[in-house]
C-alpha cells in the first residue's frame, strides 16, 4: 500500500497483547502509519504512555513513582537525597521538579533539558522487556507536548536502543523467532531510508544481507559473535531496515522451491552507499531558505499529472532507472531529514514524499500495462512464426540445449582437475561456468561449493550452491555430507550435525557424514574423491 493510500484511508484500530504483538513491532507500525497521538501500555497496575507526532515517539508518562524525574535524577546520582527532599518540600500545585531545581541553582536549563530526555527515555527503553500486558493506540489530532520536553530522536534510533537495553536475552532471542526465516533489505525508502546511528556490527549486517537470507546464515558469515549479532539483527527488523519474508513455496510445475513473496516485496532497492539519511540541523550547510527552493521545486512537478514528470524521468526510462530515481528523491525528500525544520515545513515534506512514493507507483503500474501489451505482441508474433515452420523450430532448440550441456560438462571435467590439483581458484572458475550453462545439473552446484569452500572469504557462496545441491537433488546424502563439513570447518558444530544426520537417514554408510558426526578429521581427499569416482 503507498503512502498516499495509507493516509487517506482510515486508520486501524490499534490494540492487542503483547504477547501477540511485541513492542517494536507496534511502533514501527506507528512510524510507516505516520500516526499521531498515544500509545498506552497496562502492566498489571503500571501504566505507561508514549506520545507521538506523526509516527515519531516525543515524550513518554508513567504511573510509577519511580519513574518521575526526581526519582530517576536521585537513583542516577544527578542529586543528593538532601537536594531530593529539599526540592519536594518545596513544589506547590503544578510547579514541575526539574524547575525548581534550576530556580535553587542546582542544575541549569541546559542540564534540565538533558535530564527531562534521559528520564522520557528510560520510561521508553524500560518497555522493550515488556512481554506481557496490553496495548491501544488514541489517535489525536495534536499532542500539546510542549517543545522543550519532546525528544529529538529518530524512531529509527529509539527502537536500536530500546533493543540495545534489553537486558534478559531470551526477550531478544524469542523476539528474533525462528532462525530459518529469511528476511530481506526493506524496498520502502521510508523504512530503508531512516535516519538512524548505527553500530559497526549493524552497519556490517546491513552490507551482509543485500538479497534475501536466512537469519542462520546471516549469523554464521557475521563476524561479531552470535549473541551481539541476534541482537543487532532484532533490532534492525524491529526497526524496519529488514522484513521477513513469507516461506518458500514448492512449484507444483517444477518441484523446486520458489520464495512466495508479492512482487512489490521481491522488487529490489537500488545499491546505495548508505541504507540510512542524515538528519539536517541548524548547523547544515542547508539553510531554511535554501531548503524552501528545493521543496516549491519538486511541488511544481507534483502538480503535474504525469507520475514521470514528478519522478524527473522520461516515458522511455527503464525499470530500473525509474525505481533509482524515485529512491534518490525519497532520500533527498525522506521525512527524517527534517526533523528540526519548522512544522510547517515538515508538513510540507510529509506530502511531497506522499506524492513521490504515489507516482512511482503510477509510473511502474503503467509500465507494467505497456509491457504487457508488448509481451503480448511478441507471443502471438512467435506463435505465427511456430505456425509458418512447423516443428522445424524444436529440434534447433534442443540441438542448442545439447551444445550447452556438452560445454557444461566440459567445463566440470576441467574443473575436476583442477580440484584434484588443489588448484582451487581455477576449479571454481570452471565449475561456476558449468553451473552458469546448466543452473539445474546438481552436482555442477556441490563441486563448485566444495571449491568455494577452500576459500574462507567465499563460504557464503559456499554454502548458498549447496543448499541449490540440495534443491536440486534433495535424497542425495552427499550434498548433506559435503554441507556439514562446510559448518564443521566453519565451527558451527550443531548446525553440522543436523545435516549429517540427514546425510545418514539417505544413506546410512556415508563416510563423511560418519566421520563428522564422530569428531573425525575429514581429509579434503575423501570430499574430492566423491566426484572423481566412477
Amino acid at each position: 500500500m503507498s503512502e498516499q493510500s495509507r493516509s487517506q484511508s482510515p486508520l486501524p484500530t490499534m490494540r492487542g497483547s503483547l504477547l501477540e504483538s511485541s513492542l517494536p513491532d507496534v511502533m514501527r507500525q506507528i512510524y510507516t502509519e505516520r500516526r499521531t497521538g498515544e500509545l498506552l501500555l497496562i502492566n498489571d497496575v503500571t501504566r505507561r504512555r508514549v506520545f507521538f507526532e506523526t509516527g515519531h515517539a516525543i515524550f513518554a508518562s508513567s504511573n510509577r513513582k519511580g519513574d518521575r524525574l526526581g526519582e530517576f535524577m536521585l537513583r542516577r546520582g544527578q542529586i543528593s537525597q538532601t537536594t531530593f527532599d529539599l526540592a519536594t518540600s518545596s513544589l506547590t500545585r503544578g510547579r514541575r521538579f526539574g524547575r525548581m531545581l534550576v530556580e535553587m541553582g542546582i542544575i541549569n536549563e541546559e542540564q534540565l533539558a538533558k535530564a527531562v530526555q534521559e528520564q522520557i527515555l528510560s520510561i521508553i527503553y524500560s518497555l522493550f522487556e515488556w512481554t506481557t500486558g496490553e496495548f491501544e493506540f488514541v489517535d489525536r489530532t495534536a499532542t500539546n507536548v510542549p517543545a522543550d520536553l519532546r525528544l529529538k530522536l529518530s524512531m529509527a534510533d529509539i527502537i536500536l536502543e530500546g533493543v540495545r537495553c534489553i537486558r534478559d536475552f531470551a526477550v531478544v532471542r524469542r523476539g528474533l523467532g525462528d532462525l530459518n526465516r529469511l528476511i530481506a533489505p526493506a524496498t520502502d525508502p521510508l523504512l530503508r531510508l531512516q535516519r538512524a546511528s548505527l553500530k559497526p556490527h549493524e552497519q556490517e549486517l546491513l552490507k551482509l544481507i543485500t538479497e534475501p537470507t536466512d537469519l542462520l546464515s546471516a549469523l554464521v558469515f557475521s563476524q561479531q559473535p552470535a549473541a551481539v549479532s541476534i541482537r543487532a539483527l532484532y533490532g534492525l527488523v524491529s526497526a524496519g531496515f529488514f522484513s521477513y519474508l513469507p516461506p518458500p513455496a514448492v512449484s507444483q510445475d517444477t518441484g523446486f522451491m520458489t520464495l512466495n513473496v508479492m512482487e512489490e516485496e521481491a522488487e529490489p532497492a537500488p545499491n546505495l552507499a548508505l541504507n540510512v539519511t542524515k538528519e539536517l540541523s541548524a548547523s547544515s550547510d542547508l539553510g531554511e531558505e535554501t531548503l524552501r527552493r528545493e521543496i516549491e521545486e519538486i511541488r511544481a512537478r507534483i502538480e503535474s499529472d504525469d507520475p514521470f514528470t514528478v519522478l524527473g524521468v522520461s516515458h522511455g526510462t527503464a525499470l530500473e532507472g525509474l525505481r533509482n530515481a524515485y529512491y534518490e528523491l525519497s532520500r533527498r525528500f525522506h521525512p527524517d531529514r527534517f526533523r528540526q525544520a519548522s512544522k510547517e515545513m515538515r508538513q510540507e515534506v510529509e506530502q511531497v514524499f506522499r506524492h513521490l512514493t504515489d507516482a512511482y507507483h503510477r509510473a511502474r503500474a503503467g509500465m507494467q500495462r505497456t509491457d504487457g501489451v508488448i509481451s503480448s505482441i511478441s507471443g502471438m508474433a512467435a506463435g505465427a512464426i511456430d505456425m509458418g515452420a512447423g516443428q522445424v523450430m524444436e529440434p534447433q532448440v534442443d540441438e542448442a540445449q545439447k551444445r550447452l550441456q556438452a560445454e557444461a560438462e566440459q567445463a566440470y571435467n576441467t574443473g575436476l582437475h583442477h580440484l584434484v590439483t588443489n588448484r582451487y581458484h581455477e576449479a571454481a572458475e570452471a565449475l561456476s561456468k558449468a553451473a552458469r550453462l546448466d543452473p539445474q545439473n546438481a552436482k555442477y552446484h556441490a563441486s563448485l561449493a566444495l571449491a568455494l569452500s577452500k576459500n574462507a572469504q567465499r563460504s557464503k557462496e559456499a554454502e548458498q550452491h549447496f543448499l541449490q545441491a540440495i534443491e536440486l537433488d534433495p535424497n542425495n546424502a552427499q550434498h548433506y555430507a559435503l554441507l556439514g563439513s562446510l559448518y564443521t570447518r566453519l565451527g558451527l558444530p550443531r548446525r553440522a550435525e543436523s545435516v549429517y544426520r540427514q546425510a545418514l537417514k539417505l544413506d546410512p554408510q556415508n563416510a563423511v557424514a560418519t566421520k563428522g558426526l564422530t569428531a573425525q578429521r575429514i581429509d579434503d581427499g575423501l570430499l574430492t574423491r566423491l566426484f572423481t569416482r566412477k
